[in-house]
């Protein structure tokens, strides 16, 4: 067994995790590969690899290079160019909670909160449960809150990433 079509399956899951998260997954299957690669990586054997267009992944390459995922190095064989994967992928990660996911939390708690101060009369006429949108306010804020509190947390690895929330695991084992 050549473990081709297992790695292709783990890139392509990448991609699809990637995608979850509000990129393309095309960024996530060529994050991937490139991470998961022993020696640094050129445009031609992503091409190659992925069976996707150079110019595709020319552009992917460059949004990646722009969140700072991966590092473009010298030129290689035949002067195409080569990349590694960034040494701190955690701090994008905690970039893409803080602007994106606690962002989108931060509206829903806004616009949560503008339901919770309707009158009476206001909500029967939307047929809109008062008590159903505050439960909701207090699920999205204790969520922002512990997103708030990962993204401070001092995370400069995937290592540091992975030890954190196993941590967060334990705790919750603990609590049960």
């Amino acid at each position: 067994m050549s473990g081709k079509q297992e790695y292709l399956n783990t890139i392509n899951n990448l991609g699809t995790f990637i995608q979850y998260w509000g990129f393309k997954s095309v960024h996530g299957k060529i994050w991937g590969f490139i991470y998961l690669s022993e020696e640094p990586v050129s445009t031609p054997q992503i091409v190659e690899f992925l069976g996707v267009s150079k110019g595709l992944v020319s552009v992917a390459i460059n949004e990646l290079l722009e969140y700072k995922l991966i590092v473009q190095l010298d030129k290689a064989k035949y002067g195409a160019l080569t990349y590694v994967a960034a040494s701190d992928p955690a701090s994008t990660v905690r970039e893409v909670l803080k602007n994106r996911e606690i962002q989108i939390l931060k509206n829903t708690e806004s616009s949560l909160k503008a339901l919770s101060k309707l009158n009476a009369q206001s909500c029967r006429d939307l047929n809109l449960s008062k008590e159903k949108a505050q439960e909701l306010l207090g699920l999205t804020s204790s969520h922002r809150n512990l997103l708030s509190m990962v993204v401070k947390k001092n995370v400069n690895s995937v290592s540091d990433w992975r030890k954190l929330l196993e941590r967060g695991l334990k705790f919750l084992k603990l609590g049960n």
